[in-house]
């Protein structure tokens, strides 16, 4: 027998095959599959379909990865952008299945694969319109707006200074999290109880920081889950038993591939989009060369093609640089499964390290990549000036919704009872009338999940109803703001601003 420290119980020597197996289970938040005898590969297909075919992941087609809003069909989405960084994941599980736990069974490697491929094709799933600008507006608009919207009263709530973390911190993993374990599901059972009902590996696979915003950041930067899917995630670690904000060891392929994929692409588009020339990306990697320990072996391979590029004189740019794209998947590839190992090391089994490549050669370049997009690309204009305009449709659809907000439980009820009954007459005696238009516009799977959640008598008891109501409400208001696509959001701001009419 194997411990979930990984240590066999008759030997007390830690057993990677075995730990790893222990790792990947059919347990679900309803339980098992209810197609019984299924293998647990077949298991981890089906939480990959769930994600594929999810509305929310579909919308990424048409957010932005580092240009907002391009004509351009070559430029990378977030949708692009995740096929691809599941194209790295995938390559990177497979060496470490077929070489440091090649002795696991066939179906158990099949999943550990597929637990990786879908982490990575779900990690940016929770991204607001306009990425990074957009998680910093929501941030910004409730720093400066929440107080007032809750009332003098309610603001005054330390319990709701608690929960309203949720939005001062506001970040795209939470609000995938969110995504995957309660806005999207099957049915409306589903979603009020277990959302797409992933494995909990898989679940603890797709959660990058595991902690909530209210905790005490560590050595996590951000927060990977909301206080409103503390539960869920509880009840995951539960399952495996893991310890409360330990990492789950696939996390780190995932984060792993995520940073091994977009350096490089955002490399490359900034380049198609002649924001800055192949000449000056490599003349950032000369120095980066320059620098390191020529005596050392590590990313020999990389180093040779940037020192021939540099002593031919031919110099084809494209080629070039495409020559040295090929180098630097596979290797960046074979590090990150050689960092892994056998997932034996300490720091990886209890969840500690901080990322996978830390402290290596690799790690160095990916750092000197992120500085030459930081010095070139994130700085242009073309790309700054789409994201102001994203910072004010952003603050733009929360001023309204905001509007809401203000208005006490029992006033909202009404406004709710109303949209479930059509009948419009309370509406009017209340003057709620101008109101009910914002109301209409939001989805009916949304309005679900709010009765539900606002609904539970724990979390009632525990934070207050007139808080956990707010809180309910916040959190709908920002799901439907988080699930709009770029253009959407634009429309959606000339509508409910009055610019336009659709």
């Amino acid at each position: 027998m194997v411990n979930i420290q990984g240590k066999n119980n008759r030997t007390g020597k830690f057993d990677p095959v075995a730990w790893h197996k222990n790792l990947i289970t059919p347990e679900r938040y309803r339980g098992r599959s209810s197609i019984l005898g299924r293998a647990i590969d077949e298991e981890a297909i089906s939480d990959r379909a769930r994600v594929v075919y999810s509305s929310a992941f579909r919308r990424l087609q048409q957010k932005t990865q580092v240009f907002t809003l391009s004509k351009d069909a070559a430029v990378r989405t977030r949708l692009t952008h995740s096929l691809e960084v599941a194209s790295i994941g995938r390559w990177v599980a497979q060496k470490v299945v077929d070489g440091a736990l090649a002795g696991l069974d066939p179906d158990y490697r099949a999943a550990l694969v597929l637990l990786v491929e879908t982490g990575c094709l779900a990690h940016d799933i929770g991204n607001p319109p306009f990425g990074h600008f957009g998680e910093a507006a929501i941030q910004v608009w409730f720093r400066n707006n929440w107080e007032t919207t809750a009332g003098k009263k309610l603001a005054k709530s330390q319990k709701l200074k608690l929960l309203v973390e949720d939005f001062l911190y506001f970040d795209g993993n939470p609000q995938g999290t969110r995504i995957l374990t309660r806005l999207q599901g099957l049915t409306k059972k589903d979603r009020n109880l277990y959302g797409m009902d992933l494995t909990f590996s898989q679940v603890l696979t797709a959660l990058k920081y595991p902690r909530g915003p209210k905790d005490i950041p560590s050595k996590w930067k951000k927060a990977g889950f909301f206080e409103s899917e503390r539960p869920r995630i509880d009840a995951a670690w539960d399952a495996l038993e893991f310890e409360v904000q330990q990492r789950f060891p696939l996390a780190y392929l995932v984060e792993a591939a995520d940073d091994i994929s977009y350096c490089m692409s955002d490399m490359e588009d900034g380049i198609d989009q002649r924001i800055f020339t192949v000449n000056d990306f490599f003349k950032e990697l000369e120095a980066w060369i320059d620098k390191k320990n020529p005596k050392k072996p590590d990313l020999s391979d990389l180093r040779k093609t940037v020192q021939e590029r540099s002593n031919d004189a031919r110099k084809d740019p494209a080629e070039d640089f495409m020559r040295f794209k090929a180098v630097f998947a596979r290797t960046m590839i074979e590090e990150a499964a050689r960092a892994y190992g056998d997932g034996s090391s300490e720091d990886i089994l209890d969840g500690s390290r901080h990322g996978l490549l830390d402290g290596t050669d690799a790690d160095d370049l990916l750092e000197t990549l992120k500085d030459v997009a930081k010095k070139f690309l994130y700085v242009e204009e073309r790309v700054q000036r789409p994201f102001l305009a994203g910072l004010r449709i952003v603050h733009g659809i929360l001023d309204q919704y905001g509007e809401l907000l203000k208005l006490k439980r029992d006033r909202f009820a009404k406004l709710r009872k109303a949209w479930q009954s059509s009948d419009r007459e309370e509406v009017y005696k209340e003057e709620l009338q101008t109101l009910m238009p914002l109301l209409d516009r939001l989805p009916a799977h949304y309005l679900d999940v709010y009765d539900s959640t606002a609904g539970e008598k724990a979390s009632q008891k525990k934070w207050g109803e007139d808080a956990w109501e707010w809180f309910c409400r916040a959190h709908l208001f920002v799901d439907y703001l988080s699930g709009m696509t770029d253009d959407f959001a634009y429309r959606s701001y000339q509508v409910i601003s009055g610019v336009k009419l659709e």
